[in-house]
């Protein structure tokens, strides 16, 4: 058989997840895998349309296509997602359509299933049977165990494509005609003050339903608002993943994008995104500041800030994109993250939701309120931490000493009180009375101190 490899590394064969799918290839010599560079000659695919038909061309006569991709912020790396674009914008889905597919992506687990869902619906939007996902460690290959469950799972895609099972889609189609938006009621106006609001965003037709929802917002911030247009940006690229950028928070590139960033978007007390959506998550555009945003390493640079998303298009039937947003806000410790979008036939709603959005960030940002970390942010925090004190310390040292001097490292074994309390319950639990006596009253003994706070309170 045929498998088209789409190579959605900027690093082209230089990676991680290439070395993977090679492993693959020579564990299989009965089979094809034809490797398409894809996010590493972006630019060229996109000057060049008979170059982007010869590989739709190779991925006709394939059998079956498998993703191939390392986890940028989250999802696949701009690059990548702009192919995919690509792919939709020229009405090139019929390549695809009723071959099997796969994935498979190397990361540090840090939301590897969020890029997973989204080319697994990504896949079926091209009409494709999906197969699964092989979401691996970035060190995984070296690892017996692992060369084992990555031949295993080899073994599970290509017999799987022999047999021609029918598969199920997981993914609601999404419709995206949404109903012209033209404002319909006055503006409620609300007062900044001295926040400092910046509104980024793409830059798209005047009559579009973004363009006219952020004109409306920036009339509720009194016109106080900064618009910044991603284009004007002035990127010369995407993330090129070589991490030089680990030592010292200092970028490869010298576009002036890393001082926009600090001197604009991370100098802004309020920050809201508003795009119109592009197959399953924002522009590519929108992805291609995530990337660079990487230049600030695994540090939380929005912490403390307040986030809102002003969304075009059908947001309520993309769950990635939602959770996206949810994993985002949550792992960088921000100040609200409200949503909204143009969902309505009503524009008097819309005009109401926008208003109150406005309000809401102001009042975020006002408050100072930053809600509990969830398991984003938890499992975020010690995936990172379990990195940076390992074997990538190194490489990113930038990252150890903001770890460091915010006393991250709070591994388990450090917490010596509750070590010795525990220690010292293990043993009095051992004793079979003494045992009984505790387990009779677990619940009573669940809450002794949180009574005692608020005890204290009403002192």
């Amino acid at each position: 058989m045929k498998i088209a490899v789409l190579n959605g590394s900027p690093k082209g064969d230089l990676s991680v997840t290439i070395r993977s799918v090679r492993y693959m290839e020579l564990h299989e010599p009965d089979h094809t895998f034809d490797m398409i560079q894809v996010a590493s000659v972006i630019n060229r695919i996109e000057k060049d349309e008979e170059y982007f038909n010869a590989i739709m061309q190779r991925i006709s006569e394939a059998d079956a296509v498998l993703f191939a991709f390392p986890l940028y912020v989250m999802l696949v790396p701009a690059q990548f997602k702009r192919f995919i674009e690509l792919i939709f914008e020229r009405n090139a889905e019929k390549h695809f359509k009723g071959k099997y597919a796969a994935s498979i992506s190397t990361s540090v687990h840090f939301m590897d299933h969020i890029a997973n869902n989204y080319i697994h619906a990504i896949a079926e939007d091209l009409g494709m049977q999906f197969l699964g996902s092989f979401s691996a460690h970035m060190q995984d290959l070296l690892k017996e165990d692992e060369q084992k469950r990555l031949l295993q799972f080899t073994s599970f895609f290509l017999e799987t494509i022999r047999k021609k099972p029918v598969i199920q889609p997981l993914n609601p189609q999404v419709h995206h005609l949404t109903p012209p938006y033209n404002p319909a009621s006055p503006v409620t106006p609300v007062n900044p003050g001295n926040l400092r609001i910046l509104i980024l965003t793409d830059r798209m037709a005047p009559d579009s339903n973004c363009a006219k929802m952020v004109d409306r917002l920036n009339e509720t911030f009194r016109g106080k608002a900064t618009v910044a247009e991603i284009p004007d940006i002035g990127m010369k690229g995407g993330c090129l993943g070589c991490c030089r950028c680990g030592y010292d928070n200092t970028c490869v590139y010298t576009d002036g994008f890393s001082e926009w960033y600090r001197n604009n978007l991370l100098a802004s007390d309020i920050i809201i995104l508003a795009g119109e959506i592009h197959d399953r998550f924002l522009s590519s555009g929108f992805k291609q500041i995530l990337d660079r945003s990487f230049f600030m390493g695994h540090i939380p640079a929005f912490k403390g800030k307040t986030i809102g998303y002003l969304v075009s298009g059908p947001l309520s039937e993309n769950p990635v994109l939602m959770e996206f947003f949810r994993a985002f806000t949550d792992s960088e410790g921000v100040l609200s993250g409200r949503i909204i979008s143009d969902e309505s036939d009503d524009p008097a709603e819309i005009d109401r939701r926008i208003d109150s959005f406005a309000a809401s960030l102001l009042d975020s940002a006002e408050s100072g309120y930053i809600p509990p970390p969830t398991f984003y942010a938890v499992s975020g925090h010690k995936i990172f931490r379990d990195m940076i004190w390992g074997g990538m310390g190194a490489i990113f040292r930038a990252d150890h000493r903001y770890f460091k001097r915010n006393r991250l490292y709070d591994f388990p074994q450090y917490q010596y009180r509750q070590r010795i309390q525990s220690l010292f319950l293990t043993c009095i639990l051992a004793i079979p009375s003494a045992r009984q006596s505790v387990f009779l009253r677990m619940k009573e003994h669940m809450v002794e101190a949180h009574d005692r706070v608020l005890e204290d309170s009403m002192r």
